[in-house]
């Protein structure tokens, strides 16, 4: 699923000292977000990821925040995921697990010192074998 609208996040990272919260929902997909800042010159992203249906936190889903550089995490059992020390810059944020639809954002303009708090909640999509 391709996310068209989070243009608010966007202009307030731009800012780079917005302190907001604030849901957008796309299709069957939730998004939750929270700008604030951070004092080392980078930027920071992190957040929960949870099931649309249950809202229990899923476990292993990896996390990718792609752009001009790349960085990695993957959710713990409670659902978290934490990737700090980004190079400010242009990025895609990219949810990955088996058995759930994938989900990316538009981009996103990190700036130095920006912190953004960015929750998902998944769909689940059955795996279907077909011989």
């Amino acid at each position: 699923m391709r996310i068209s609208t989070l243009n608010i996040i966007t202009a307030c990272l731009l800012l780079m000292s917005c302190a907001s919260t604030k849901d957008l929902t796309i299709g069957k997909s939730i998004f939750r977000s929270t700008i604030q800042t951070n004092l080392d010159g980078t930027a920071s992203v992190d957040g929960l990821i949870t099931d649309i249906e249950s809202n229990k936190p899923i476990q292993g889903v990896d996390v990718l925040v792609e752009g001009e550089q790349s960085y990695f995490s993957k959710t713990d059992s409670t659902g978290y995921y934490s990737i700090n020390n980004v190079l400010p810059g242009k990025y895609y944020i990219r949810t990955y697990i088996i058995h759930y639809d994938p989900v990316a954002t538009d981009t996103l303009i990190l700036q130095q010192n920006n912190r953004i708090n960015l929750d998902f909640q998944l769909k689940y999509t059955p795996l279907i074998i077909r011989y």
